[in-house]
């Protein structure tokens, strides 16, 4: 998938993901259909079909192939809000030569008004 992590995040669907060992006498391409409809109803772009093993290496059991779907999405307010603030942690300790995190407490010290930021 391509796509821009500005914009967008991946996600995949797990509602609606179906175990095909219990769907013996089923129609895969109408299950395929179904499932892509579901991604797309969902708000997902670039909607594929991914399959995961759930194997488990400590029994002697292959487990259920499980089918489901992804895509992206766009990103919402509360996510372009963190990005917004972790791009502005991220030029303050640029600016300033530190780490990110004393960058972050700065610039909280900064907002309570006990530290001043700006450069001499």
């Amino acid at each position: 998938m391509d796509y821009n992590y500005r914009t967008h995040t991946a996600h995949e669907l797990r509602d609606g993901c179906i175990y095909l060992d219990t769907h013996y006498a089923v129609d895969i391409q109408q299950k395929i259909k179904d499932l892509l409809k579901k991604g797309v109803d969902a708000g997902l772009e670039q909607c594929e079909i991914f399959f995961e093993s759930t194997y488990e290496p400590h029994e002697d059991y292959l487990g259920k192939p499980l089918m489901g779907v992804r895509g992206v999405r766009p990103l919402n307010e509360e996510e372009l809000e963190q990005q917004r603030y972790a791009d502005l942690i991220k030029d303050l300790a640029d600016e300033l030569g530190v780490s990110y995190y004393d960058a972050s407490q700065i610039y909280t010290l900064s907002q309570r008004g006990l530290v001043n930021i700006r450069k001499a």
